[in-house]
């Protein structure tokens, strides 16, 4: 396994936000992160991403422990991310916004002419190349998650947290999206834990499936198998969803 957690559990004070939570990611394989909101997906995330240090329970990273480590330090193994709202610096552009993200985040050193260089592939990956030049605080909705994913790509990673990336897209957007995250995993071997309300977007594409609820994981497995869960259908879906 590449990422794994055992028994992670967070409290905040007398507050649970995870409890016990197993997981597991193989290298190049889509896993869907699901459940109400608060069930604590986003604290799972900032828990391996070294925002957060759990309560318990450990966290590996291609079988070291990285449980207590910096967040700094765990993006330079491997683990990047993105966040709800999109956190670029709103005044630089596109290309320097990824440019931080490659420079800092992959600890890697370069000059500023083959940063640059390196920064606009990663900008034509996402197809954000012609607005390399554009302010952040001036692009779309759209166009900021793509940066944001177009930055923790920049960092090199092994593994990408997506948190809802999709959130507040259109259908036209929302396919789009869903084509990136595909050529993540597909063309750059990248490994993806992908946190989203959008079931559509989830089942569409994730081949596996792990749902929390009140901190704790209830269900695990195929997309159709999740579905058919009745703890998931009481606790999230409402109702069956139908493929």
């Amino acid at each position: 396994m590449l990422l794994e957690g055992f028994k992670v559990t967070k409290y905040f004070g007398g507050l649970l936000a995870v409890k016990d939570v197993d997981f597991s990611l193989e290298e190049k394989e889509i896993v869907g992160l699901v459940g109400p909101n608060g069930a604590g997906k986003t604290t799972l995330f900032n828990l391996i991403s070294g925002v957060y240090k759990p309560t318990n329970g450990t966290i590996k990273l291609n079988g070291k422990d990285i449980t207590k480590l910096s967040p700094h330090s765990i993006c330079n193994l491997g683990i990047t991310r993105t966040f709800q709202i999109p956190r670029p610096f709103l005044e630089l552009t596109a290309i320097k916004n990824v440019i931080v993200a490659m420079m800092f985040g992959s600890g890697k050193s370069m000059s500023m002419t083959a940063a640059q260089k390196e920064a606009l592939h990663y900008l034509e990956f996402v197809g954000l190349e012609g607005k390399r030049d554009i302010l952040a605080k001036n692009l779309t909705l759209r166009d900021r998650k793509t940066l944001e994913v177009a930055r923790a790509l920049a960092a090199n990673p092994r593994v990408i947290l997506l948190d809802e990336v999709i959130a507040g897209l259109n259908p036209t957007e929302t396919m789009w999206l869903m084509d990136l995250i595909k050529k993540i995993r597909d063309e750059r071997g990248i490994t993806v834990f992908w946190v989203e309300h959008v079931m559509k977007a989830v089942m569409g594409l994730a081949e596996r499936v792990i749902v929390l609820h009140h901190g704790e994981k209830i269900a695990e497995g195929s997309p159709r198998e999740v579905a058919d869960n009745s703890k998931v259908v009481d606790a999230y879906l409402g109702v069956r969803y139908v493929f």
